[in-house]
């Protein structure tokens, strides 16, 4: 009690610097991200909920030049956040890469900022919901329908669910999988069916895929150098790629460049996919990457997010990846 009455305090000097209550606060979130308790939940979310805010205010003052608030995570632990949407990447037998990309030194002309949103080449961003260990299933899909695009110049939405389902080298929506071995288990099944033949239901099923109805094709994968000049020629030169990130930061991420003073670049747990990278001259020109994420348009800035590029931030030049797509 002692210390639900210290958060109150707290937050309430936290809060009135924002024209809110914590009350007023807590009832804004429940609306906007259609939140319902029981009444004993009601009481833990709250002040879980307080206890949040005082994490975010020190998360804030550690990054300045991004912004931190009130997600739809913030009812949360953060242990209880980790527990459900991240997790290491499994580590399984694999086919080998294809091949290696180590960058063509062609920085010297490639432009100073790139998106392939603008292209028409990225899918809208999709929501994985409590399904938390199937990023890589996303990360995987979305660079796939971005290849795709970019070789037959039309859109497709590829289905996650068939990797849940059928993928049993990794681990559904339990503990995190592997991006490359989604790709390895592509090219064994010989097909990729759509997400309209093959819909997501966020959780893992008997395997039903169907050949018949496969639209497309990936035969491997091309690994990206950790030089993230090369991997910004790949990003340009090639299309969207897949990367892993250390996301705990993530939870309370609203917009900006994220540039945490401590990120532990070996302590990777979530993947998402690099679709441009640019120069934020607000912020004394920080460079940064553009990543889409699979959280829903109601997270981050519309479902992507941007992070400070060119010092390894957070581990997300460490396994980059490219799908082969025929």
């Amino acid at each position: 009690m002692r210390r639900f009455k210290f958060l109150l305090l707290f937050c309430s000097l936290f809060l009135l610097t924002h024209s809110f209550t914590p009350s007023e606060a807590w009832n804004d979130f429940k609306s906007t991200y259609s939140k319902l308790y029981t009444p004993r939940e009601e009481t833990t979310r709250f002040q879980v909920f307080l206890s949040n805010l005082q994490i975010i205010d020190d998360i804030q003052r550690s990054d300045p030049n991004a912004e931190y608030g009130i997600t739809k995570f913030s009812d949360l632990t953060p242990e209880e956040f980790q527990a459900i949407y991240l997790h290491p990447p499994s580590e399984h037998k694999q086919v080998l890469p294809s091949k290696t990309y180590e960058g063509e030194s062609l920085s010297y002309f490639i432009p100073d900022s790139w998106d392939w949103r603008t292209e028409g080449a990225v899918t809208p961003v999709k929501d994985q919901g409590l399904c938390g260990g199937a990023y890589w299933a996303f990360s995987a899909i979305a660079a796939v329908e971005s290849q795709y695009y970019i070789k037959y110049n039309v859109s497709y939405n590829f289905s996650e669910q068939q990797l849940l389902d059928c993928d049993t080298d990794d681990k559904g929506c339990y503990g995190g999988g592997s991006i490359t071995g989604a790709f390895s288990y592509l090219q064994q099944a010989g097909g990729l069916e759509t997400s309209t033949n093959y819909p997501y239901f966020g959780y893992s099923m008997p395997c039903a895929y169907d050949a018949s109805y496969a639209t497309a094709k990936v035969t491997g994968y091309t690994s990206i150098s950790q030089d993230e000049g090369a991997i910004a020629e790949a990003l340009y030169e090639k299309g969207p790629l897949t990367t892993y990130v250390n996301a705990y930061w993530l939870q309370f991420y609203k917009k900006g460049v994220m540039s945490p003073a401590k990120c532990a670049k070996d302590k990777q747990d979530h993947a998402v996919v690099l679709v441009g990278y640019g120069v934020d001259q607000d912020k004394k020109d920080v460079e940064y990457w553009v990543a889409k994420n699979s959280w829903g348009t109601g997270w981050g800035e519309d479902g992507f997010l941007r992070i400070k590029r060119g010092v390894g931030m957070c581990g997300i030049n460490l396994n980059v990846t490219l799908p082969i797509v025929e």
